[in-house]
């Protein structure tokens, strides 16, 4: 089971927001303790992270070297943080938009502050349709989006009072989906979600997990029916022009003299809108 939700009451993080769980359910024939299934990924994952509680010293900065994507049946599972490389960047990548036109990305996000998944977005858009719900987004990300606006691209966030205070029914999921090329191979139905953000921190310092749900329509379809017909009639703010930037951007702050620890991962403040709320 994972989730983006905190265990928290109120707050867009917890019971206040828009939120996502995806449970698998494995026979119980398939689940050994040679690492083949999802559960025993995950079991094992628990159990290393428990262990860098104790004992901090073995924290493993470059987490998805050591312990790397691995496909179990319809799914495959990430670990992070990644030293090197970006993930959601290299996905883009194998999007094929000539391909199939009429292929759709869709994006709920609590936040954004990557440019290079910003960039690569606005690429696809240029053919492909890309919706994109989100919470937060850095200035060049915005920017990165909005400076050639792509014809195909919706950008749409929620309601903040003068103050920029965030909606109380904002969103806190991380999730992604791909319908039609992907991968080499046109009409899939492909669905990315678990813990992280697509900000920096998620990638390169928490211990977060992503899971890829590849070839469930079922699957699929229930992210698409939450995704248009609850997060776009929430999310009732438009982003149609880089003058627009302010209603998703925070600041960022620029110390990097502070950090707090999480899970024996050490992280920095990097921006407000990678802060451990997310």
């Amino acid at each position: 089971m994972t989730s983006s939700a905190n265990l928290s009451n109120d707050s867009i993080g917890g019971t206040g927001g828009f939120n996502s769980m995806y449970t698998h359910v494995e026979d119980p024939a398939d689940i050994g303790f040679g690492g083949s299934s999802l559960f025993e990924r995950f079991h094992e994952y628990f159990g290393q992270l428990s262990a860098v509680a104790v004992d901090p010293s073995q924290a493993d900065p470059d987490y998805y070297e050591s312990n790397p994507p691995e496909i179990s049946g319809t799914t495959k599972s990430y670990f992070f943080p990644r030293a090197d490389g970006d993930t959601t960047e290299n996905t883009l990548g194998v999007v094929d938009c000539d391909a199939q036109p009429s292929t759709k990305i869709r994006v709920g996000m609590w936040s954004i502050t990557r440019k290079e998944v910003a960039t690569a977005l606005a690429e696809k858009a240029e053919v492909c349709d890309v919706d994109i719900v989100v919470n937060r987004m850095s200035q060049d990300v915005c920017t990165a989006l909005t400076e050639d606006f792509p014809t195909n691209l919706r950008i749409r966030t929620f309601p903040r009072d003068e103050k920029g205070k965030d909606s109380d029914e904002g969103i806190h999921e991380k999730n992604m989906t791909i319908g039609g090329n992907y991968n080499g191979g046109n009409h899939r139905h492909v669905v990315f979600t678990g813990s992280g953000n697509f900000n920096k921190l998620s990638l390169r310092r928490n211990d977060e997990n992503m899971v890829r749900i590849l070839g469930d329509e079922t699957v699929y379809n229930d992210f698409i029916r939450h995704f248009d017909d609850e997060l776009i009639s929430s999310a009732t703010v438009e982003i149609t022009s880089e003058d627009d930037c302010e209603d998703v951007v925070v600041g960022e702050r620029k110390s990097d003299d502070r950090s707090v620890r999480r899970s024996g991962v050490r992280v920095h403040p990097e921006a407000a809108t990678d802060r451990p709320q997310g």
